[in-house]
């Protein structure tokens, strides 16, 4: 009996003591929108020393050629005394940056300890500020910089490195995309990076306190700015971090992992308090667009008469937004969707299109709307005649090809004939004919398809 009552107090001792949830992790964290084959940084965690992003988003200039060091600073706290262990894993860091000429630059990160780790170092000459460099980055651009003018930011690209990105770092392969505005020239494509030098040379350093980026620019002609910078940290707290699935993350076990998934994923990450016996746990969606928007086909008239309303469309997609344009007319409903309304000036052609994007892709279709005296044959063939009245010369547009045209009086006596050859459009000289009203006759292969009136005045 004894032994009983002592097996009973055990379990109420054990029940009363079961894992309780804690606030380790973020209380939500938004869906993320990505590319094909882009990357995005998933903070999950609330802070307490287990991980954090910190930014500055004070624009630094890189000054021409001077052989300066110029430096910029972000202050950590909350790591409570934890350090950067062997692998140096735990630390990333993005650069929002452009310059004209890579080849000048060096980038070195140094840590509150005073150790450094090389970002890249691409000026291969003398007196720098870190020793030696990889040839072959020369005039290579950095974003979209503003090459013929010094002292005028371009735009920046962001740029991330860390050790388990999957691009080695520019000493060994250096991907350029070609870019045209404001200056014309092939830039480092935007993206992430293993660094220069391992982040395990970090290793001991102290996560709290000053983290310095300096640059250098070391020759002339060129200059460029650092538009941002941002300095993610992992800590080496008790927490156990697990995100699942797996796949597609550069490290699973950390709070802030890099996400990369081929396809749409929902992942669930969990936190884990051994100690105080309690845990969290959060989801968040990675959309991944699939880079390709389908054609567009424009529903819609092909003609109109002058100061008409009309209206175009295309297929709808909720995952698109469509630009609209008309060049001979004004949108007064529908832009930034996939159908619009429409008034068409005066007597000519209005030239309709549209652009969707999604983001990672756009696709983009026109058509000619033909503005005049509008009619339909028989077979459907749309017309538009302008302008009429006409002064000397009058054109005909069609939606579909016609053989042949006779012009005649009012009295049925042919004038004029006009062999079109199939063509959708056709000019129709006046030739000196008196001012008055004259018949229009379409024929396709000898068929009279219809008949309307023009004026010569």
């Amino acid at each position: 009996m004894r032994y009983l009552l002592t097996t009973i107090t055990l379990a109420l001792l054990f029940s009363s003591y079961s894992a309780q949830n804690c606030s380790l992790l973020a209380d939500s964290i938004p869906d993320q929108n990505i590319c094909v084959g882009d990357s995005v940084q998933l903070n999950a965690l609330s802070g307490g020393g287990i991980g954090t992003t910190v930014c500055n988003n004070n624009t630094l200039q890189i000054p021409d050629g001077s052989g300066v060091n110029y430096t910029d600073t972000l202050s950590v706290s909350g790591f409570s005394g934890q350090f950067i262990g062997w692998t140096g894993n735990e630390v990333s860091l993005c650069l929002d940056l452009e310059h004209s000429y890579l080849g000048d630059l060096e980038v070195q990160i140094t840590c509150p300890s005073g150790a450094t780790a090389t970002i890249f170092d691409a000026y291969t000459g003398g007196g720098g500020l870190i020793n030696g460099g990889f040839s072959g980055a020369g005039g290579t651009f950095l974003g979209q910089p503003d090459d013929a003018s010094i002292g005028s930011p371009g735009i920046c690209w962001e740029y991330c490195f860390y050790n388990s990105a999957t691009d080695p770092s520019w000493s060994t392969n250096l991907p350029t995309t070609p870019v045209t505005t404001p200056s014309t020239g092939n830039s480092v494509t935007s993206g992430h990076y293993q660094p220069e030098q391992n982040f395990s040379s970090l290793s001991g350093c102290p996560l709290d306190g000053d983290w310095v980026i300096t640059l250098r620019d070391n020759l002339g002609v060129d200059d460029g700015y650092l538009c941002s910078w941002c300095l993610g940290l992992e800590g080496t707290s008790n927490i156990d971090v697990n995100w699942s699935p797996g796949a597609g993350l550069s490290d699973s076990t950390f709070g802030s992992p890099w996400a990369s998934p081929d396809t749409t994923t929902t992942y669930t990450v969990t936190a884990w308090d051994p100690v105080n016996f309690c845990g969290d746990t959060l989801e968040v969606t990675v959309l991944v667009g699939s880079g390709t928007v389908p054609n567009l086909t424009i529903t819609g008239p092909v003609t109109s008469t002058p100061w008409q309303t009309v209206s175009y469309s295309v297929p709808y997609d909720p995952s698109l937004t469509y630009v609209w344009s008309i060049d001979n007319g004004t949108i007064f409903n529908g832009q930034g969707t996939n159908s619009i309304d429409a008034q068409v000036y005066n007597d000519s052609t209005a030239e309709i299109s549209v652009i969707a994007y999604n983001g990672c892709d756009s696709a983009t279709n026109a058509m000619t709307l033909y503005i005049g005296t509008t009619g339909v044959l028989e077979n459907e063939i749309s017309y538009a005649i302008s302008p009429n009245p006409a002064k000397e010369n009058l054109t005909i547009n069609f939606s579909d090809g016609i053989d042949q045209i006779l012009l005649s009086d009012l009295s049925g006596r042919n004038i004029l004939k006009e062999n079109c050859g199939g063509k959708n459009r056709i000019q129709l000289n006046r030739n000196g004919l008196p001012n008055g009203v004259y018949l229009v006759h379409f024929l396709r292969e000898g068929v009279q398809l219809g008949t309307t009136k023009i004026v010569f005045e």
